[in-house]
């Protein structure tokens, strides 16, 4: 292409962060030394950005479920543990 861009080559995986980062790092490197026009970097950059808040909130979405599982497992587990405990909830035949 003539902007510097590729559409070929080892491409990172813009499903993570990583990949998004080194993809920065990349068109950075090419506005720099000119191989890329500096707006066309910029909303590159910009795409990038929403993108990489994508990723946050599918991460920390992911940690809230994670969170509510254990909880609520623990919650269960000290449940059940009190009533064992106490008899509460148990019938004697």
């Amino acid at each position: 292409m003539a902007n510097g861009l590729s559409g070929k080559g080892n491409r990172p995986g813009l499903s993570r962060i990583s990949g998004v980062r080194s993809e920065l790092a990349r068109i950075y490197r090419l506005a720099k030394t000119g191989r890329l026009d500096t707006s066309e970097a910029t909303k590159l950059a910009y795409i990038l950005k929403e993108i990489r808040c994508c990723l946050e909130v599918e991460s920390l979405q992911r940690i809230e479920e994670n969170m509510h599982v254990a909880v609520t497992d623990a919650v269960e587990r000290a449940i059940s543990r009190r009533q064992i405990e106490t008899g509460e909830g148990m019938r004697l035949q």
